[in-house]
Order: structure tokens, then C-alpha cells, then sequence
């Protein structure tokens, strides 16, 4: 019970430090933030000083008593100077700095001579120490350690004894200066400490059979001082918010005062604008300084203030208005060289605000008015801008966007040239470029000795005038009719890529404003500058291979099915490089990936561009190229060793020399296959039957090549009878989360053949899918799926389900669905489809209806195998997902690259677009690790657990919860 008291007082004292530490984050003043700091510092040494206590007095071997009476010694030597910095902060002490150095110092050597001694600083070296079991006042057998006195300890009471001392004269000092409560209660501290001291002494020479209680006497005190704190503090901010009432109560006052002030002060020659006095019939009275720049003249007598509103469109009683209003406001009007406005000129279209108010108190006889003419073109300039980039569209290309910006700018600040142009090199190329109002032809010009070159420092840069004189060197310069130069940069990820600018004939006013303008525009600029790059991203990684930067699937499926659709004679080679595993598995996968880098340059490089050239994934390539009418397969035979020999050149790589061959299948087109997918999977065909052949050479697809055919056949017979005596099986492979708790699962159909065992499903699906038996195994999937949710209300996760391109495009699919939901009775919020790439971009618009038509039943939808090259990503922002599952070729990235940049592009893609991404096919920690570092939420693979049956799921399922 003793030392459950030691752990609730340190405990106690955690909490007030973290009160104390709060106390000080709000304090407005220095000092108090650093009184309160130390309170709390004071606060965590005691409450460490309880916890070592406990541990002292619990402990049952010599060793660890000593090391906590170590550490108990070095928790008061650390009490000193925080006990210090406190007193001296609240003392108001002058070079406290001085004194708190030396005492910290002297602490140190204390701290440092205490683990030099073996029993610390309190026992001496000597046999006489020992660790004796005694019984307390509270009747509990607790351990300490007794023997002499160390050489030393008469420094600690030494120290303590001075500092003391010092401490109850500061508080004295306190008490004199009005801090009276506040000084009893340190000074009372200070005194049960001494006493504490005392009662330690006592304990560890057995003169007193009980337990330290300096750390209850400091937790007791501290607790009242954080009251008393607390007490202090809030009374003060009651005090302060007080004092901030009254003083907007003066404010208030002075405003009103200041309103009435300003009112007569307007007319004085001082005025900031141009100020007017004028009489009921419109004459003017009195005009200051302002108002005769703006007029360009001292004599008013001939202007009528009446028929200079009327100029400017007024129709209205402004007698009338001056009486009933406090403030009358009028425009702003946009006053132009060529506008019809008597004694008042302008050299460029300015704007202006004009303020009218009645000089008198007695509104019913009024006499006279003042009138303000208040220049706000360069206000004008900054909310145009605004309006224009808040109802300006996006544009579909960088050019677009480009004019519409620099005809916009030159209208909105009146400019002879804007531009808009990005570095290339050392060169500026433009985008648009504006010259008094039309879009005349790009330019190119070298960015050295320009106004322009500044700007790269990522600021706007300004020449407001004698713009020629700055660039005496620039002979280009020196041909246009310009006096002034702004220009912003256009940024990228913090990169200045290039500049928009303006130039003008005449001299830039009121820069500043023109700053806020520019800087608006370029920042407009950047972001869609910024949105086409990653659209160019989005579009380059869908259809370009990132490694070799060839065609990727994608475009190859697209190019045979335009020949195909064209009839066009073509010949389809598909490459594999042989023994390539070998060397990823032997050198590493970095190595393969230059091997497979510099084939593909080679092929890029030496091929004619009439033969379309693409990676389709991992070690293969495919060739695609027009055959002649005749001789075709002596023209293809050619071609096909030319390929062999330029990959059979040897490659250098770092200390490797290697020699590489590969194997080629050629289909001829049209006549070997209808559709992309049967040339590729003839293709397939053939490649496979020459690897059994000999590798290193080619192989021409022939029609009597059947047993592929024959072995279709089985499987499709056998598809047939394992529907109808249910050979099939759902598996399940468990997802988790970050956590590693079972967040769902997916499942995964199995094949048990009476004869042949297990059949993969990438035997059979494919037959399935094209003897359209795939619609029945996809029902049955579904309903054996429905039916596992049904019967197993303990999985409480989401279950995916595979649906077919097949399947999914059948227009019965949503309603034949909904009736297996309908009769499994189950929550739809548990189920998640997952589709593939190819699936939903058979028919994108349909697509799109159907998975949003899913979404809105409350069903989840998945996107399998992203990012295998089969899709266009610039179509995912319109599809309703729900979740992205990344394919296992990139997770296996992550064994030698910690951030893959494809990886962390498709983590960011689902990120930004609000989708859940799964990874599939984690088998390491390593990679687990990595894709946490990567913020991915939920992984899937034999690193948690394989697919398996139903029944040892639910097991898996049943030991999770019950370990939960």
C-alpha cells in the first residue's frame, strides 16, 4: 500500500507539470512563462524522485537499491538549480544568470562525483553496507540500505544547507515587496525540506525504521503552489479581459470622436486625395493641393461640381443624398485619355471613388459639402484580377490558358506588351504574347542581360521606370517603345520554370499594387502549369513503360486491333529474354532492370520506326511490323535474326559482361486471330512451344499446332462438370490493416479436380472467359460469396469478390446481383467488387453507370490489378471507385528501392482521389515496412497469410477475436 503511495504521487506530480507547462504556454509575459516552466520542471524531478523512491524501498538486491539511491541523489542535485531558476524569477533577482551558472556547474561535479562512488555519495565503500528488510509505520516490509556515512555526503548537506539560506532570503525579499502568501508557502517548503533532509539521514543510519517523505513534503507543497498558481492566474486573466473591455469601450469612443475630427479635417491642403468644399449651387469653394495635380490646374471657378457628376453618368439628388446620409458613395467610375470629361485629362485609364458628406451638423440647412476624388485604379487592378482568375475555366493545353491570361492582363493594368514565357536553356520561349491588346506571334529570346533574368530568383522583380537605361546593353530592348518592366515567376514544385511580364510605354505607377496583380496571375498560371504536368504524367505513365520509356500493353493491344480492324497484313513477334530470371535472381533486380533498359534502347535505337516496339512487362517485348504480300515468312525470318542478333550483343554493366538471347513467337495477322486478346494469347501459344523447343530462336504459329487446342478442350469439359458436381471451392486470403487486425478478406476460387487435384485458376479462367462458361462461375462465386457473409455473422469485415470483364459487361448483371442479395439477406456494406482494368474500359460510359448505380446500394468497388498497363489513367477520375488494389509487381519493387517512383505515384494518386488502397501480394516485412513508411493502409499477402479454405478461415477469423 506504502509504495502504491510512492507511484500516485509521482504520478500526481507528471500531472502537475503538465499543468504547469500549459500555465506557461498561455502566459503572456516571459517571466511567467519561465516560472511556470520551472514549477514544472520542479514537478517532474519529484515525481521521478517518488517513482525511484518506490522502486528503493521495493527492491530486494543490493545492486538495484544502489542504483536508485544513485539516482535519487542525482534527482536532488538536478532539484537545485530548477528550485533556483524559480526563486530567482519570482524574486525579481538581478543577474540571476550569473548564479545559476555557477550552481549548475557545481551540480554537475556533484552528479559526476556521485557515480564515482560506489555506493554513492551517501554510504561509504566498506563491508559494512548492506540491504536489511524493516517494517514501517504502515506495518509493510520494505528493503533500504544502511552502513557509513560516505567521505563526501557532508557536500550535499553543505549545498543543500547554503541554498536554503539563500532561498529563505529571497523569499523574505518576496515577502517585503507584497508577495506574502506566496512567499509563506515556498518559505514553509523550504523549512520541511530541511527537516525531510533530516529524516533521510536518520533513515539511512537505522535510527529511524521508516520511508524518505521529502517527495511527499514536495508533492504536498507543489500542489498547493499549482493552486495557488492556478488561483493567480485566473484572476489575472479576469483582470485582463476587464481592462481589454474597457479599453474598447475608449476605443470606441475615440472612434466616434476621430469620425466627427476626420469630417472637418478633410478640407485642410494636406488631404490625401483630391479634396474638394463646395456650396449648394455646385461652385468650389476651397480645393487642396491634390485636387490640383488631378485637374492640372489651381483655378476652379469654372467648374461646377453638378455638371461634373452629370459627366460621369450621376443622374441622382445628391443635395438630396447628402441629407439623408452620413456618407454617400459614388462609383467607382473609369476615366479614360479619350473619355468627355471637362478639365480633367487623364494619360491612362485610371478609376476613381468618389465620397460626398455634408460639412455642416444641420442636414435640413445644408450649405456646403466636401467632396473626395479617390484614385483606386490599384485597387481596381487587384479585384479584376481576382474576378477574372475566380471565373476563369480551365483550358485543355498550356497555350490556351496563355492567351486568355496575357489579353486579360494587358486590359486589366493597360500594358503595351505581355507575355508569358518558359525557360528552355538559356532561352525564354513564349507561351502568348500580347501587344497593346492583340496576340501577336511567339518568340524566342536569350534570357542573360533581361529584365527577365532577375525574376528566376523566384520574386517579382519591377522596373518602374528608365527601363532602357538599366539594359543600355540589350539591343533587342533597346528596339521597343518601353520605359517599365514587372514580371512574376510561374513555379512548379517550387522550381521557377518561367516568367510573366508586362511591359509599358510609359512609367509603372503605384508598384506595389501592380505586385498583388502579378503575383496573382502567376500563381494562376503555376497551378494549371503545374495540373498539365501531371495530366502529362497520368497520360505517360498509362501508356509508356517506365523503365525503357517504350509503348506500353496498352498501346500494343490498341495497334493490333487497328490493324486487325483495317485488315492490314502485319506480323506480331513477341520477345521473352531468356534465363532472365537467372539474373535477377544472381546480380540483383537493379541489374535486370538495366539489362531489360538497355534492350530496349537498343531496339529503339537500331529498328526502322516503321516497326512498333513495346515492353509489355517484365521480360517481354513485342514487335509489330507489315508483311508483304509474298515471301512474308522469309521477310519475317529476317527480321526476326536481325532482332536476335542486336539483343545476342554482349552488355556491359558495371563488372558484368553479359550475353543475352530470346525467344520469339510470330503470329501472322488477321489470320491467326480475330481480336488483340486471342493475338496475344496465340502469341502465348507459340512463344511457349518454342521455349520447349530451343531457346534463343523463333517460331512461326502454324494451325496444326492443336495441342493447346486439345488441352482447352479438356479443361473447358471439365469446366462444364465441375459446375455441375461442385468441384469448386472458395479460398479466402485475409487483409490487414497498419494495426495487422483482419479488416476483410478476399475470396479466391479454387478448382478440386477428382483426378488432377487443384487446378490454378489462371488455367481455367481464361477458357471460362472464352466459352462464356466465366458467367456461370461468376454467379456461382457471387452466391457462394453472399452466402459465407450470411452464415458468418462473426466476420464483420468487407468480402471481395471477383467479377469478370465478361461477367461485369452483361446487361443483366446489377438486377441478376441484387436477386442474390436479396435472398442471402445480408448487409450490401460488407461487399466489395473488385473489376479489372480491362473490364471497365470496355464501354467507359456504360461502365461508369453501372458502378455508380453499385456504389449507390452502399457496395464497394475495386479497381484490381492497377497499374498494370492495361488502362488510361486519365479515365480514373471519372470512374466511381472506391478502392485501388496495386499489383504485386510493384511491391516487389520495394525490396531494393525504399520509395519506387511509380509506387508512390499510384500511393499519392488514390491519396489525393479519396480512395482506399490495398497493396496485394506483400510477402516481406521489409516491404510491409516500406509501404507503412508510404502511408498505405491495407495489405494483402503470404506475409500475413495465404489463401485458404473456409473452414480454417473462420478459424483465423475466431483467434483474432479472441486475442482481441
Amino acid at each position: 500500500m506504502l509504495i502504491a503511495l510512492f507511484y500516485l504521487t509521482s504520478g500526481l506530480m507528471v500531472a502537475t507539470c503538465g499543468f504547469m507547462f500549459i500555465t506557461a504556454t498561455y502566459a503572456q509575459r516571459p517571466q511567467l512563462k519561465a516560472i511556470y516552466a520551472s514549477i514544472g520542471i520542479i514537478s517532474a524531478i519529484f515525481g521521478a524522485y517518488q517513482f525511484t523512491s518506490g522502486l528503493y524501498f521495493s527492491t530486494k538486491e543490493l545492486e538495484s537499491s544502489v542504483i536508485m539511491l544513485r539516482l535519487q541523489t542525482d534527482l536532488v542535485f538536478l532539484l537545485l538549480p530548477a528550485f533556483y531558476l524559480f526563486i530567482a524569477l519570482y524574486s525579481q533577482q538581478k543577474f540571476w544568470q550569473f548564479g545559476l551558472l555557477i550552481l549548475s556547474c557545481l551540480c554537475v561535479f556533484l552528479i559526476i562525483l556521485n557515480h564515482q562512488e560506489i555506493y554513492t555519495m551517501r554510504f561509504a565503500d566498506t563491508n559494512k553496507i548492506q540491504l536489511v528488510e524493516f517494517s514501517n509505520f504502515a506495518q509493510t516490509d520494505l528493503y533500504k540500505v544502511i552502513g557509513d556515512t560516505g567521505q563526501h555526503r557532508w557536500l550535499i548537506g553543505a549545498v543543500s544547507g547554503l541554498f536554503c539560506l539563500w532561498s529563505i532570503l529571497r523569499c523574505f525579499i518576496a515577502w517585503q515587496h507584497g508577495r506574502k502568501v506566496f512567499s509563506a508557502i515556498v518559505t514553509l517548503f523550504i523549512l520541511l525540506l530541511f527537516y525531510s533532509s533530516y529524516w533521510g539521514q536518520l533513515i539511512d543510519h537505522s535510527l529511524n525504521n521508516n520511508v524518505y517523505i521529502a517527495g511527499f513534503v514536495g508533492c504536498f507543497m507543489l500542489l498547493t503552489l499549482s493552486l495557488v498558481v492556478a488561483f493567480d492566474s485566473s484572476k489575472k486573466r479576469s483582470q485582463l479581459k476587464q481592462s481589454q473591455i474597457e479599453l474598447q469601450k475608449t476605443n470606441a469612443a475615440k472612434d466616434v470622436i476621430s469620425l466627427e475630427h476626420e469630417k472637418l479635417s478633410q478640407v485642410f491642403m494636406q488631404a490625401p486625395v483630391a479634396t474638394l468644399l463646395v456650396d449648394i449651387q455646385g461652385k468650389v469653394e476651397q480645393h487642396n493641393r491634390n485636387a490640383e495635380m488631378l485637374w492640372q490646374s489651381s483655378d476652379f471657378s469654372n467648374l461646377n461640381v453638378f455638371d461634373f457628376l452629370e459627366e460621369l453618368g450621376v443622374k441622382d439628388n445628391i443635395l438630396e443624398l447628402i441629407s439623408i446620409q452620413d456618407l454617400v458613395k459614388l462609383g467607382p467610375f473609369n476615366i479614360t485619355p479619350s473619355s468627355q470629361i471637362k478639365h480633367l485629362s487623364v494619360t491612362r485609364s485610371e478609376w476613381f471613388q468618389l465620397n460626398l458628406f455634408a460639412l455642416n451638423r444641420d442636414k435640413e440647412n445644408l450649405s456646403r459639402f466636401v467632396l473626395r476624388l479617390e484614385n483606386v485604379t490599384d485597387k481596381m487592378y487587384v479585384e479584376n484580377a481576382l474576378n477574372f482568375i475566380a471565373a476563369e475555366a480551365h483550358h485543355s493545353t498550356a497555350e490556351q490558358l496563355a492567351i486568355q491570361m496575357v489579353q486579360n492582363l494587358s486590359r486589366i493594368i493597360s500594358s503595351t506588351y505581355v507575355y508569358i514565357a518558359l525557360k528552355k536553356q538559356n532561352n525564354l520561349e513564349t507561351l502568348a504574347v500580347c501587344v497593346n491588346g492583340n496576340i501577336t506571334p511567339n518568340i524566342s529570346f536569350k534570357l542573360h542581360n533581361t529584365p527577365s533574368e532577375a525574376v528566376f530568383s523566384n520574386r517579382v522583380i519591377s522596373f518602374p521606370n528608365h527601363l532602357k537605361q538599366s539594359f543600355s546593353q540589350n539591343d533587342e530592348l533597346q528596339k521597343l517603345d518601353v520605359d517599365s518592366y514587372i514580371g512574376a515567376p510561374i513555379t512548379v514544385d517550387s522550381k521557377v520554370i518561367g516568367v510573366i511580364a508586362a511591359m509599358n510605354s510609359l512609367p509603372f505607377c503605384s508598384v506595389s499594387y501592380l505586385n498583388q496583380v502579378m503575383t496573382i496571375f502567376a500563381n494562376r498560371v503555376s497551378s494549371e502549369m503545374k495540373r498539365y504536368q501531371t495530366e502529362e504524367k497520368i497520360k505517360k505513365m498509362a501508356y509508356e513503360d517506365y523503365l525503357t520509356h517504350l509503348p506500353n500493353r496498352a498501346v500494343a493491344h490498341e495497334k493490333i486491333q487497328d490493324a486487325l480492324n483495317h485488315e492490314k497484313t502485319v506480323a506480331l513477334l513477341l520477345l521473352d529474354l531468356d534465363q532472365f530470371k537467372t539474373i535477377n535472381d544472381a546480380l540483383g533486380h537493379d541489374l535486370g532492370d538495366e539489362v531489360i533498359r538497355t534492350i530496349g534502347n537498343r531496339l529503339r535505337q537500331n529498328r526502322p520506326l516503321n516497326e512498333f516496339i513495346a515492353r509489355i512487362g517484365g521480360d517481354e517485348f513485342v514487335v509489330i511490323f507489315d508483311t508483304p504480300p509474298s515471301n512474308s515468312t522469309t521477310f519475317i525470318e529476317k527480321i526476326a535474326n536481325e532482332i536476335n542478333e542486336l539483343i545476342h550483343q554482349e552488355i556491359d554493366i558495371g563488372d558484368h559482361m553479359l550475353e543475352m538471347t530470346a525467344t520469339i513467337g510470330v503470329v501472322l495477322l488477321p489470320d491467326n486471330a480475330s481480336t488483340d486478346l486471342d493475338a496475344f494469347r496465340v502469341a502465348e501459344i507459340v512463344l511457349n512451344k518454342a521455349k520447349q523447343n530451343n531457346r534463343g530462336r523463333f517460331l512461326i504459329y502454324q494451325p496444326q499446332m492443336d495441342e493447346e487446342v486439345s488441352e482447352k478442350l479438356n479443361i473447358t469439359t471439365g469446366l462444364r462438370q465441375a459446375l455441375s458436381n461442385n468441384e469448386f471451392e472458395l479460398y479466402y486470403q485475409a487483409q490487414y490493416n497498419q494495426a495487422e487486425q483482419i479488416v476483410g478478406a478476399e475470396a479466391l476460387i479454387r478448382w478440386i479436380h477428382p483426378e488432377k487435384g487443384m487446378i490454378p485458376p489462371f488455367k481455367f479462367i481464361p477458357i471460362a472467359e472464352e466459352t462464356g462458361l466465366i458467367n456461370q462461375i461468376g454467379d456461382w462465386v457471387l452466391k457462394t460469396g453472399f452466402e459465407f457473409l450470411a452464415n458468418n455473422p462473426n466476420f464483420r469485415g468487407n468480402l471481395s469478390l471477383n467479377v469478370s470483364a465478361w461477367q461485369f459487361a452483361r446487361p443483366d448483371f446489377v438486377p441478376s446481383m441484387l436477386a442474390m442479395i436479396s435472398e442471402a439477406q445480408i448487409d450490401v456494406t460488407q461487399i466489395t467488387l473488385e473489376v479489372t482494368e480491362s473490364a471497365v474500359l470496355t464501354d467507359i460510359t456504360e461502365t461508369i453507370k453501372k458502378l455508380s448505380e453499385i456504389r449507390s446500394l452502399g457496395i464497394k468497388v475495386a479497381l484490381d490489378d492497377f497499374g498494370t498497363g492495361y488502362s488510361s489513367l486519365a479515365y480514373l477520375k471519372n470512374l466511381p471507385l472506391d478502392i485501388l488494389k496495386i499489383d504485386k509487381t510493384f511491391i516487389d519493387e520495394l525490396e531494393t528501392n525504399d520509395r519506387p517512383p511509380l509506387l508512390e505515384s499510384m500511393l499519392s494518386i488514390g491519396h489525393h482521389m479519396g480512395l482506399k488502397v490495398v497493396a496485394e501480394g506483400v510477402e516481406t516485412q521489409l516491404q510491409l515496412a516500406r509501404l507503412i513508411q508510404m502511408k498505405c493502409p491495407v495489405f494483402q499477402g503470404y506475409y500475413f497469410a495465404k489463401p485458404v479454405p473456409k473452414a480454417e478461415f473462420l478459424t483465423l477469423i475466431n483467434q483474432e477475436k479472441a486475442i482481441s
